[in-house]
């Protein structure tokens, strides 16, 4: 999903007016858009070189239906527009083109800057051969919708339409939209009907204008200014007052069939598949014509990924759907995904509608790819916003996460989906919490990890996976043996936000919980945050983060000011020992190796907790030390 950068409403708008706002929880744009960065980064070329000797004929049409990221290289020139189905509210068919203020790497343009208003993205046309004497009546037709589940255009911010004339060699605006908060989508009728623009090379582009509103505080600084283009039509013989969109088509993706989660591992999946799954078939289908059609068939395919077998389908026969109504099918049904003997599984499952022959079919088909991998998740896998606490009170304030898991397992590992900030605004340390289950509210910690911060990566889905550890730097692995509720989350330590992911096209809100002042308030951002815990076999289910080993020295005096003693057994050497120190944030603060000494001089520590960690080939082990 693209950016959506879209602010709940009733919340968090004083933020944008005061850096020193009480503390509260915060929905904000992103910086980025990864899903366009990695397809731009598997791109060989920005701008799609024209075919020369070969312009396109009439008719032109996009519904931008096809799943990609980029437009189709078919018939657009450049890749600055966002396909996604995200964003758009009620479309016309599933799908859009988003223009916003992220470029095509999937970042905010360099000349973003408060105070100043910039042409963003653009949506050019390969050249089109208009130069028929025959051809009467043509016109570009386009549907377009601000905002959507993004972020309003504000009034001095516009959307416009350019032709090129290959006569005069120069790009002319033919039509412009200020900006404005959230419409359905209208359509647009602009003439070709200029000696000029009837030639061949002919060509039109799609662009917006787009400033930053609020004060400038670094993380707010997000993705703005969204308009959303679907149904581009070009053609002749065409009437404004009389056309027709001879079209039924689905609206939004399949999504997941289990209950509760996008996403379960594969193994507790198992444990009872049937209470799992949802009860029904549910989709969406839209009649854009001006009278009733039929649908002759609608099929839902499944078919696993892993182990190819053949596709199982299930019909849901007929349907009549009434000129310009949205279908909501919904049926009872029953299907159980076949066991593969795996500890993982992955299945396509497609919806299929068959419809008449002047129908478009780009849109007659939606999948969804239902994951059964190691982790469970509310989120559908790509952000939209960022979620966090800030203002003035948030240090110290923490946010819980609730999960239920089927079986009693591991607990190994949270993956956590941060989005980049302005300047790395939320590359701040902060504590992993795990907490057990306390009447449908978070209770007593039972892990915490220190000293991590913010990280991004390029695996799947640009989650990263923090492993439960003692500490960061630590070796071994700890896991929690986890059975029915519990909670994941974080404990700040600045007042900064941490930006973590934020899928506003799922909802589970009532498993969000956030703490200021010691006491947990339910969520009042609608969204699922992307955090997802992860679980494992052959972990030891250890449900504290002692050290896994018996202690081989200890140190003394403790607390102490300048010197420190270390006691071990005779037959223990330092020589081959690295001793790193780490304040309590995991911030390095000294290292030393190939010490003979028994002690050390701490007299240039100031006062405060810190953890000394000793590794060697025969052993490892992390002390607490105090400078008084």
């Amino acid at each position: 999903m693209k950016h959506l950068h879209f602010i709940t409403p009733l919340i968090f708008i004083s933020l944008f007016f005061f850096q020193k706002a009480s503390a509260q929880e915060k929905v904000v744009n992103l910086q980025q858009n990864v899903r366009v960065l990695k397809a731009w980064e598997k791109s060989s070329v920005l701008k799609l070189k024209s075919d020369k000797k070969n312009s396109l004929t009439l008719p032109f049409f996009d519904d931008f239906s096809s799943g990609d990221v980029f437009p189709s290289e078919k018939l657009w020139e450049d890749k600055f527009a966002f396909v996604n189905t995200d964003y758009p509210i009620d479309p016309v068919t599933v799908g859009v083109a988003t223009l916003d203020a992220i470029s095509y790497n999937g970042s905010m343009y360099d000349d973003a800057a408060y105070g100043s208003r910039f042409i963003a993205d653009y949506l050019t046309s390969k050249p089109i051969d208009l130069s028929d004497a025959d051809y009467q009546n043509v016109y570009l037709s386009f549907f377009y919708q601000p905002q959507g589940m993004g972020n309003s255009p504000e009034s001095g911010d516009s959307l416009a339409v350019e032709f090129y004339s290959p006569e005069t060699q120069q790009w002319e605006r033919v039509w412009s939209k200020a900006g404005s908060t959230n419409l359905p989508f209208t359509q647009v009728y602009i003439a070709i009907d200029q000696a000029k623009y009837l030639q061949d090379k002919f060509q039109f582009r799609f662009l917006n204008y787009v400033s930053l509103a609020g004060a400038a505080i670094p993380g707010d600084a997000g993705n703005v200014d969204m308009w959303h283009i679907d149904y581009v039509q070009l053609d002749t013989d065409r009437n404004p007052d009389t056309d027709e969109i001879q079209d039924v088509a689905f609206l939004y993706p399949s999504q997941s069939l289990l209950i509760d989660y996008e996403a379960i591992p594969w193994t507790h999946f198992q444990e009872n598949p049937t209470q799992k799954m949802k009860a029904t078939l549910n989709t969406a289908l839209k009649n854009n014509d001006t009278h009733t059609r039929e649908i002759d068939t609608l099929k839902f395919y499944f078919n696993s990924l892993m182990n190819p077998t053949g596709s199982d389908l299930l019909k849901a026969g007929s349907h009549n759907i009434n000129a310009g109504e949205t279908y909501n099918f919904s049926a009872p049904f029953s299907y159980v995904y076949p066991t593969n003997g795996q500890d993982s599984a992955l299945f396509d499952v497609k919806n299929v509608i068959i419809t008449d022959d002047y129908d478009a079919k780009s849109n007659n088909t939606v999948s969804y790819f239902q994951k059964f991998y190691n982790y469970y998740a509310y989120d559908d896998g790509t952000a939209e916003l960022g979620y966090g606490l800030t203002g003035e009170g948030s240090r110290n304030g923490s946010v819980a996460y609730k999960f239920t898991t089927y079986k009693k397992d591991s607990l190994r590992a949270v993956q956590i989906y941060f989005n980049q900030t302005l300047n790395e605004a939320n590359r701040k340390y902060f504590y992993l919490s795990i907490w057990d289950d306390d009447n449908g509210k978070p209770g007593s910690l039972i892990y915490e990890k220190i000293g991590i911060r913010p990280q991004y990566t390029d695996e799947l889905n640009q989650f990263y996976s923090y492993r439960l550890k003692a500490y960061e730097y630590d070796e071994r692995d700890t896991a929690i043996a986890v059975q029915g509720t519990f909670y994941v989350g974080w404990k700040q330590t600045t007042e900064d936000m941490f930006n973590v992911g934020f899928d506003v096209n799922r909802n589970s809100q009532d498993k969000l919980f956030y703490s200021i002042d010691g006491t947990w308030q339910a969520s009042l951002s609608s969204g699922a945050l992307m955090m997802r815990p992860v679980f494992g076999k052959k972990l030891p289910q250890i449900t504290a983060i002692e050290p896994v080993k018996k202690s081989v020295f200890r140190i003394y005096p403790n607390p102490t000011s300048d010197r420190v003693y270390i006691e071990m057994p005779n037959d223990t050497k330092l020589s081959n020992c690295k001793l790193t120190i780490y304040n309590l944030f995991g911030k390095q603060i000294r290292q030393d190796k190939n010490f003979e000494n028994k002690w050390l001089d701490v007299s240039n520590l100031a006062s405060g907790v810190y953890l000394l960690y000793f590794k060697s080939e025969r052993f490892f082990e992390t002390k607490r030390l105090v400078i008084d």
